[in-house]
């Protein structure tokens, strides 16, 4: 899912980068990520499902296939590899039936199920295995999360604590053993439960944030209010830090600094001014104390989003937090951007769909939303409501004004792209980003003098961001700029990314135009490998070889140029060429 610019002399000057690649930054330390194009190939068949430093060797797998249903089984595998969980699960609990005792399947099976959020079956999972005296890791989690939804709180107590003795499991085994302990009256034993987490010089992100809701639920009014100010206060404090701590303030007698908490730690991709008019006038679902069911989901999401997690236990920790709770806005919102990662992209905007109006949460899932149809569908009407229905319901925020006008820029419809980028201008929202989008609409205006000035204010804003230096170098190059000035440019931006093919050509591209064709086609040739099937890349070296005396080399280029043409190339003039060397390879 590669973001483009629309159709110009530099269009390919974009790296495929994804489509959220670059955005800013959710809060101190959360980004909307992005759908990056990866395979869940090495990621689901862990040997823990929270661990990431160990890959189960599949080279014997035919050999155990002869004991069960092969067909079922090479299905779900097949499936694990194509990131179909759901099939998976459900195949590999068909191989199952006729090999109930085989480890290695119920192994399999329990990964798989827990994965695809099936949690009453990989409960039944592990319980068969602990039966057999193999327990999982994680094999506890789902049982838990049965324990909680029937709210039977001795026996979320019991299974939490035998959470705690495996390793991946003991941050959530210990909030869960907590709140078991709360929701039973025995507050103390709760939050001491929750202290123990405060071990060695950096305690877990969520520990305060967590001590703050315990202190909530159990009625502890100043108590609350102050444990919130500390948890909010932290350097690694992030949004969603921001946002719970603000509904405990204001739960607590300190409305107006849940309104300061909120004015200060959300960005853009929030609706800062609805969630404070809602504060102010008490129909904010932030003053709604959380039910036991809610807080039990907001304890699994907190594990989920521990910095450094693996993707399979995101995936997994937010889909018992779902569990928990179907209804839970948080949780939906981040299994829609880790799904969203692992390239699961309409499960995730499910999930994004299905995040409520009234929610915190609801625009930042909207834009997500947006740029799904903007980029991935290139449905533009689906896209424009998005972005200007948020736009009429903030409209003093420069954000969905300059998605609204990457929407239209990506559909050549330039001049509207200009009115909402202006627009931003107005609100604020002069980035370097902004003036870099901008630029490439008035390029595409032909208005080529305002462009260039759009660069140049870009890089004044950020000199460093490696896009911009590759973009405006190489259309400095096409549009007979200053090759000197051009260079330096792509240079740093190849400095920056070594292994970009597409700044290598433009370097590349650069002392061509300088007539050090030699020089060149080294960066041409090496460009060539890191992006072998981009017709305007090839068609340079096809060039620098043509200028250096190559023409059965340049001859060979061309045609493979031709081969991968598209819209980027005319593949009329490089016939002529072709048709020009082989005349001289003839004379």
């Amino acid at each position: 899912m590669a973001f483009f610019c629309s159709p110009s002399p530099g269009k390919r000057r974009f790296a495929p980068v994804t489509v959220l690649a670059g955005l800013l930054v959710m809060g101190a330390c959360q980004t909307i990520p992005v759908a990056e194009n990866v395979s869940l190939t090495d990621r689901v068949m862990k040997v823990s499902v929270g661990s990431a430093d160990k890959v189960e060797d599949y080279s014997q797998d035919f050999q155990y296939a002869s004991g069960y249903d092969a067909s079922a089984f090479l299905t779900a595998h097949h499936a694990t590899i194509t990131g179909d969980i759901d099939t998976a699960a459900n195949r590999y609990t068909v191989a199952l039936s006729s090999d109930p005792d085989s480890n290695r399947l119920l192994e399999r099976s329990f990964r798989s199920l827990y994965l695809a959020g099936q949690i009453e079956n990989a409960s039944a999972i592990a319980a068969t295995l602990n039966n057999m005296g193999t327990p999982i890791s994680l094999g506890s989690e789902p049982a838990a999360a049965i324990a909680a939804q029937n709210r039977d709180w001795a026996g979320l107590e019991v299974v939490a604590r035998n959470l705690t003795e495996d390793t991946d499991g003991v941050i959530l085994g210990t909030l869960l053993e907590a709140w078991a302990f709360a929701f039973q009256g025995r507050a103390d034993a709760g939050l001491s439960r929750l202290m123990e987490l405060n071990t060695g010089s950096e305690p877990p992100e969520m520990l305060f944030s967590q001590v703050a809701l315990m202190l909530d639920y159990l009625g502890k009014t100043d108590d609350a209010a102050e444990a919130a100010r500390i948890a909010s206060s932290r350097n690694s404090s992030d949004t969603d830090t921001a946002i719970i701590m603000a509904g405990v303030l204001a739960r607590n007698n300190a409305r107006a600094e849940a309104i300061t908490l909120i004015e200060q730690k959300l960005n853009d991709y929030y609706s800062r001014q609805q969630l404070i008019m809602r504060l102010k006038s008490g129909q904010s679902t932030l003053l709604i104390k959380p039910s036991p069911d809610v807080i039990l989901a907001n304890a699994s999401a907190d594990v989920a989003l521990i910095k450094g997690s693996s993707l399979i236990s995101r995936i997994t920790r937010l889909r018992l937090a779902v569990y928990l709770n179907a209804s839970f806005n948080r949780a939906h919102f981040h299994l829609g951007r880790v799904l969203r990662q692992a390239n699961m992209i309409e499960e995730a905007m499910q999930h994004h769909q299905r995040v409520r109006q009234s929610s915190p949460w609801y625009q930042p899932a909207r834009v997500l939303l947006g740029l799904y149809h903007s980029g991935t569908k290139r449905d533009f009407d689906a896209a424009h409501a998005i972005f200007t229905a948020m736009i009429e319901a903030d409209p003093t925020n420069p954000l969905p004004l300059r998605f609204a006008g990457n929407n239209a820029r990506r559909h050549d419809r330039f001049e509207e792209a200009m009115v909402f980028y202006d627009k931003a201008i107005e609100q604020g929202g002069a980035t370097s980003k902004l003036n870099f989008y901008r630029g490439i609409a008035l390029e595409n205006l032909d208005r080529s003098r305002d462009a260039e000035a759009a660069f140049r204010v870009s890089l004044d804003l950020d000199p460093d961001d490696a896009h911009v230096l590759n973009y405006f170098g190489y259309w400095l190059l096409v549009n007979d700029g200053d090759p000197a000035e051009a260079l330096q440019m792509i240079r740093k931006a190849v400095e920056s990314d070594p292994r970009n093919g597409f700044f290598m050509d433009s370097l590349g591209w650069g002392y061509f135009k300088l007539g050090r064709f030699n020089k060149a086609m080294a960066f041409l040739e090496r460009a060539v490998t890191l992006e072998p099937s981009d017709p305007v890349i090839i068609d340079h070296l096809g060039d620098a070889y043509e200028k250096t005396g190559r023409l059965r080399e340049a001859i060979f280029e061309w045609g493979r140029a031709l081969y991968y043409a598209d819209d980027t190339v005319d593949a009329a003039i490089i016939q002529g060429k072709i048709e020009k060397a082989r005349a001289l390879l003839q004379q």
